[in-house]
């Protein structure tokens, strides 16, 4: 008698092709969080492989863009994010890339002293299975998580299709394909604590009030640790913005609220998360950069001293969770 061997599932074949991406995701419609990839068909699908994602709990179905956006998001009304739709138009990619192909170049104690949040997770001694940057615009934090060796699977999510666009064009240029999805993160469409780390740099302060709380409260509970930079009110950051919105003719930034360390500690480090560090970037490392992108003299110094900290313009904080998946409010 011939013994009959049964077929691997799809997600064993996942398991052993390497990275499970579809273990890690929930529909953002049910929450039911067994979805089912459609059957595969030639195109340019990106990181995903597949066309698009079937929930067989609601039947909603989310389709990848050829190019490989992942739509994850339910119909709705979401015109209140047209402004950064706007904004995110005028980014020449080009010449992003460029600046940032010759920045990661230098070495990586002139880039520490600039970026923030890789020097907090460095400074932690963090090394995450992979990344997800919330409101990414064009993925410039995770690119540089990447280059500094903190992550390496990156996944982006913005409500922007047009930032989206952008950063996938971005990250081409330096050989990386990210897991690039359309996504509204009052709903976020993963599994509690399924991503190893994630980030955000000038996200929460566009947020005021109970949901302010509601959108961090969704961000820790997909998260095993979180990495968040926003602007500081400070007199560095009130002086900065003053001088700017007056060049500019207004501030370009739309509504923005900048956070206290307080406010900043007591949104993350709450329910099964402690806080792990903090951080801050400030104006002359700022402006050290810029000059150090067109001048070799200036990458010499890589100091900060601590008065630096009078010019602090962004607070970070690091958390990590030391309970199992769950609310964040530890409820």
């Amino acid at each position: 008698m011939i013994k009959k061997t049964s077929r691997p599932s799809r997600a064993a074949a996942r398991r052993k092709a390497g990275y499970d991406w579809l273990s890690k995701l929930r529909c953002p419609a049910c929450g039911h969080g067994a979805l089912a990839a459609l059957a595969p068909r030639p195109g340019d699908w990106g990181a995903w492989g597949v066309p698009g994602l079937r929930c067989p709990k609601c039947r909603g179905t989310y389709p990848v863009e050829k190019g490989g956006i992942l739509r994850m998001i339910p119909r709705g009304d979401y015109s209140r994010y047209a402004y950064w739709e706007k904004l995110h138009g005028g980014v020449a990619v080009g010449e992003l890339a460029a600046l940032y192909k010759k920045r990661f170049a230098f070495g990586d104690p002139f880039l520490l002293a600039y970026y923030a949040m890789p020097r907090l997770a460095r400074r932690l001694g963090w090394k995450a299975e992979e990344s997800l940057e919330l409101g990414c615009q064009w993925g410039s934090n995770s690119l540089a998580l990447r280059r500094l060796g903190v992550t390496e699977t990156v996944w982006l999510l913005d409500i922007s299709v047009t930032a989206l666009k952008g950063s996938m064009a971005f990250f081409k240029f330096f050989g990386v394909t990210p897991y690039a999805m359309q996504a509204e993160i009052h709903r976020l469409p993963f599994k509690d604590a399924s991503i190893d780390l994630t980030l955000s740099g000038g996200l929460y302060e566009h947020f005021v009030g109970d949901e302010q709380v509601q959108v961090v409260e969704e961000n820790l509970r997909v998260s095993r640790r979180v990495l968040c930079q926003v602007p500081e009110s400070s007199a560095a950051y009130w002086t900065f913005r003053r001088v700017y919105s007056a060049y500019k003719g207004g501030w370009p930034f739309g509504f923005e609220e900048p956070l206290s360390w307080g406010r900043l500690k007591a949104l993350f480090a709450r329910g099964p998360f402690r806080m792990a560090g903090r951080d801050w970037h400030d104006l002359v490392s700022a402006a050290r950069m810029v000059v150090g992108d067109r001048r070799a003299w200036a990458r010499v110094v890589t100091a900060r001293p601590f008065f630096f900290y009078l010019f602090r313009h962004d607070a970070v904080i690091a958390v990590e969770r030391t309970a199992p998946g769950g609310p964040a409010s530890g409820a």
